[in-house]
């Protein structure tokens, strides 16, 4: 059922039960069975690389493709414009204090 309400184009992401449940969703995934568990996994998707042309058209096309599929579990990781070391650095720990892992960064 999870995969059947995915949209029709190639998306990039993670799957995720939320901070510090890695393991959850290792778990879940690893069985290949559409069970209870699956309600958990939120599909975070970041790009849409089978879209031709530069990350902000791509970016355009994901949201789109998000919007929709309307299903809960697929979710459009948002981004933000950096606006400088210093808001780098804030960013940075804001993420890691909350258990994150860190930032993803383009030029």
């Amino acid at each position: 059922w999870f995969t059947s309400k995915l949209p029709n184009i190639p998306l990039d992401g993670e799957l995720w039960c939320g901070r510090g449940r890695f393991q959850e969703a290792v778990s879940i995934c690893r069985k290949h069975v559409a069970d209870e568990g699956w309600k958990k996994v939120k599909f975070m998707v970041f790009d849409a690389p089978g879209v031709k042309g530069p990350f902000e058209t791509r970016l355009k096309a994901m949201n789109a493709a998000v919007e929709k599929a309307g299903f809960e579990n697929l979710i459009a990781v948002p981004f933000l414009k950096c606006k400088g070391t210093q808001h780098l650095n804030k960013s940075l720990e804001i993420i890691e204090r909350k258990g994150g892992e860190g930032l993803m960064l383009r030029q």
